[in-house]
């Protein structure tokens, strides 16, 4: 009996796809959910087409790239890992089957082996990642809330003056 276990380049280059087809979403979903909250902010303060805003805009931009290659690069490195585990036990089957004198023997060993690679770790979400560039407006949000200069209005009832109350004189 011979168990052959065949992964070429295309087996590793899908895993890594599928890594980044999974994370890829989420971290779009957190992009645009993050700008339109952004735009939002500066479109209330008034500087949405400020050099601030396009400059905070333009800051969301380019961690999104850079995300989106960090999420790449880090989807290679796990086909990478992948593929070398994969490599060492395919050597140790070579140094099992060599070592033995007995194939009989040596078959029900490398079957084991075979077996014992373990399926890749299960891929993990994408963290939040853009949430600090709401952390400075929503800062200055807060601090207006609770400005002194701030007026408050109550929404408790105010008394009429008119009361079951009677002078005694």
């Amino acid at each position: 009996m011979c168990f052959v276990l065949k992964l070429n380049d295309d087996y590793y280059n899908n895993y890594a796809s599928t890594i980044t087809d999974y994370q890829q979403p989420q971290l779009e979903d957190q992009f645009g959910e993050v700008r339109g909250k952004l735009i939002a902010a500066l479109t209330q303060r008034g500087m949405l087409a400020s050099t601030e805003g396009a400059r905070q805009l333009t800051n969301l931009e380019k961690s999104y790239a850079d995300q989106t290659a960090t999420t790449a690069a880090e989807a290679q490195d796990a086909a990478t890992e992948l593929r070398g585990r994969v490599e060492n036990q395919r050597s140790d089957l070579y140094a099992l089957n060599q070592a033995s004198a007995d194939p009989a023997a040596a078959s029900p060993q490398a079957i084991g082996q075979a077996t014992a690679l373990a399926a890749p770790e299960s891929i993990s979400p994408v963290a939040r990642v853009f949430d600090g560039f709401l952390e400075p407006l929503t800062a200055y949000r807060t601090a207006s809330n609770n400005s002194p200069t701030t007026t408050r209005t109550s929404t408790a009832r105010t008394a009429s003056g008119a009361g079951s109350s009677r002078t005694v004189g």
